[in-house]
């Protein structure tokens, strides 16, 4: 009853002839064991440097420059409206104070260039076409 391709998967298979039905067929129950295919991992979203704020002069420039931002820009009445001014106030505030998080030497032999080659690859493997 399984195709070719299938066959290795079902683990018990019984047939039950008699069953209370109008037809000539025969019910046929089946236990299979089947894979499903992995979902691939989203893009990964930017990490910022979130170390920089645990100075105080960094912290307060940050801050700074998010409410010049929100304060900057015409405020919609609608809730979807100003949580969409508040987000993008704070993601160009760290774009621009913060900075993304670079990787880090895990091991001393690794090396600037190792580190460069690991992120190449990776771009390459994320690569849609």
């Amino acid at each position: 009853m399984a195709r070719k391709r299938f066959r290795n998967k079902v683990r018990e298979c019984k047939a039950y002839p008699g069953a209370d039905i109008d037809s000539d067929h025969n019910l046929v129950v089946m236990k299979c064991q089947l894979k499903f295919k992995r979902i691939g991992r989203k893009d990964k979203k930017e990490r910022w440097n979130l170390d920089e704020l645990k100075e105080v002069k960094k912290r307060q420039e940050f801050e700074r420059e998010v409410i010049d931002k929100m304060l900057g820009e015409e405020r919609e009445k609608s809730i979807d409206g100003e949580w969409g001014t508040i987000k993008e106030a704070i993601i160009a505030a760290a774009r621009k104070k913060l900075g993304v998080k670079k990787m880090e030497k895990k091991k001393p032999w690794m090396k600037e260039e190792i580190l460069r080659m690991m992120e190449e690859r990776r771009r390459y493997k994320q690569a849609r076409d």
